[in-house]
């Protein structure tokens, strides 16, 4: 797109701006040999929410960045839906009932072309009596994963879910100390090496480990892409990124559904997920090269060039002038030190030592687990509801969108917010999943009661993301979302074993914890109508000025309703302070209109 001239200005006064790639030669840099004797930006010319408000809290600039950072989302739920099609149980035909009787197997009803049972004729003997229905279309059947070594095929989802953790420990303070957009590029090359081992995979064993390697990269480039989505729109647009975000993790579970009908063969799926992966990593690495990066991490880390030339490609891709706040030249900023680039340790310790934010940590994890479980042992529990696997799948990613509008609608409802949203998810998932356990078992209304379940804690799930990324400040919020998300996966890896003891202890297993989850959660804090913090000094603020409870802004609105405004007669201080309050009043009523 071509840039427009008059769409960034600037005081005369004030320096010039410097290019984006000037700004990426600075970020990649020592700090304190680049800020060396330049004149210190003023603090309002760093302010990420003011300028977002002038360059356009949401326009083209940021639905071009969401598009990206939902794809990733929408491959790595792919990846995720992938052992659905390539892992499942081969199925095998009957070749020649007297080759069977010879092994030593007398069937009455043996014919040719019968379909044997996962566990029938697996003798050696027997493997010239059968054959593969579709050996090219699986793993399992490419490498004769089957009989004894059925559990095996196992580990293709396994072995992602262990990446994915590792890569959500590994890559959280990446973001922090590189920078979202050198933590993406990095990320996505490691999801792309593992996808390519996947593809080329000439082992059974090799193929897991492509799967580990590929879930290793996506578990920072999933996190790394979420931080950034939320950096780039104003502060009241946060639900609308949940709402893209979870809607593009939908769009890729029926997007490899559709695919799989077409093109059913394992090895051409997988090199589908790794032509999807690399264009993700070249669009990332353009992205690096011309110097765009978070306008929040660039303003927490004082890199005002590079600050000032984002947020100006947002305004010409916004259509929106974007002036350059001027900078006083008698200030001279200290030299940092090299590390200055990385969250304060001080900071990153408060999370775990420092009330109330240490409670929010524990809360938090509580929340991240509950719904992790929910959601990945509800979506292994309704795969059944189709006859097809394909048609299965379909729906289980088409059910979320009704969660994910509610979701996006009740966060932003003062008298509920984000933790309302949050506890009500949970807690309704808790009660439909005991329901429908003690519901007879395959029955309709079974049936009917997991899958609102499951809704509900879809709501809290893509609900809970966004909460814990505006509480935390920008120096350790990927800390915190990537140790989140980690502890997050170990309640995933445990799914598929609690789905696989017999009814109804899955759904009874899966209410309870969530019952017991969602009674420690109304001590998180309510970050609606609240500026996001950029330090812990302001995340510590935000939870003192919430002991009274509710939300924020509901809470203003009271008091304005309930404070006496000036009078006539009054001083014409007091007068103008009373219309301000009235107009403060009449902004914040339209905001609580239904």
């Amino acid at each position: 797109m071509a840039e427009t001239p008059s769409s960034t200005q600037q005081p005369p006064a004030s320096r010039p701006t410097s290019s984006l790639s000037d700004a990426t030669l600075s970020s990649t840099t020592c700090p304190g040999d680049a800020t060396k004797g330049v004149p210190e930006a003023a603090p309002e010319a760093l302010d990420a929410a003011a300028a977002l408000e002038q360059a356009g809290g949401f326009g083209p600039g940021q639905w071009c960045v969401l598009a990206v950072m939902g794809s990733v989302w929408a491959l790595m739920a792919a990846s995720f839906s992938l052992p659905i099609f390539v892992a499942a149980a081969p199925e095998r035909l009957v070749v020649s009932c007297p080759l069977a009787a010879a092994a030593g197997e007398v069937a009455a009803d043996c014919r040719q072309g019968m379909q044997l049972a996962d566990d029938g004729w697996c003798g050696e003997a027997y493997r010239d009596a059968w054959r593969y229905a579709r050996r090219a279309e699986l793993v399992t059947a490419e490498w004769d994963i089957i009989c004894e070594d059925r559990l095996l095929a196992s580990s293709v989802g396994s072995a992602f879910f262990f990446g994915v953790l590792g890569g959500n420990a590994v890559f959280s303070p990446v973001p922090d100390k590189l920078g979202r957009c050198r933590s993406y590029v990095i990320s996505g090359l490691i999801s792309a090496i593992g996808a390519v081992i996947c593809a080329e995979a000439q082992s059974f064993t090799m193929y897991v480990a492509g799967r580990l390697w590929a879930g290793f990269g996506q578990g920072g480039m999933s996190t790394t892409a979420w931080i950034v989505a939320t950096e780039v729109v104003g502060k009241d647009y946060t639900s609308s990124v949940m709402l893209i975000m979870n809607f593009m993790w939908a769009c890729g579970i029926v997007l490899l559904s559709l695919l799989a009908l077409v093109v059913p063969a394992w090895r051409a799926l997988s090199k589908f997920l790794v032509m999807f992966n690399l264009a993700l990593c070249i669009l990332g690495f353009l992205g690096w090269y011309f110097g765009l990066e978070s306008p929040q991490w660039l303003a927490a880390q004082g890199l005002a060039d590079g600050f000032h030339a984002v947020m100006g490609w947002l305004a010409r891709m916004n259509a929106r002038p974007y002036i350059v706040p001027p900078a006083p030249a008698e200030a001279t900023a200290p030299a940092p030190s090299c590390d200055s680039g990385a969250a304060p340790s001080s900071e990153a310790k408060d999370m775990i030592c420092k009330q109330p934010v240490a409670g929010w940590t524990v809360r938090f994890v509580l929340a991240y687990c509950g719904c992790s479980l929910g959601y990945y042992g509800l979506s292994l529990n309704a795969g059944n509801l189709g006859g097809d696997v394909h048609v299965s799948t379909i729906l289980t990613g088409i059910v979320e969108i009704p969660a994910l509008i509610a979701a996006a609608k009740l966060a932003d409802l003062p008298r509920i917010g984000r933790r309302g949203t949050v506890v009500a998810g949970i807690a309704s998932s808790a009660l439909f999943c005991l329901l429908s356990a003690v519901l007879p078992a395959k029955s309709s209304t079974a049936t009917v009661a997991a899958i609102v379940g499951k809704l509900c804690v879809t709501m809290a799930f893509c609900t809970v993301i966004m909460h814990a990324g505006e509480a935390y400040p920008t120096t350790v919020r990927g800390i915190a979302l990537g140790f989140f998300s980690t502890c997050s996966r170990v309640t995933g890896v445990l799914a598929p074993m609690v789905v696989m003891a017999p009814p109804p202890l899955p759904l009874l297993a899966i209410g309870g914890w969530l019952a017991l989850t969602c009674t420690t959660l109304l001590g998180l804090p309510e970050t609606l109508g609240r500026p996001t913090p950029t330090s812990m000094a302001e995340a510590i603020q935000l939870g003192r000025s919430q002991q009274g409870g509710g939300c924020p802004c509901w809470r203003r609105y009271r008091q304005l309703r309930e404070e006496p405004t000036a009078t006539g007669e009054e001083a014409p201080q007091s007068q103008a302070h009373g219309a301000g309050q009235q107009a403060e009043l009449r902004v914040i009523g339209r905001r609580l209109e239904p």
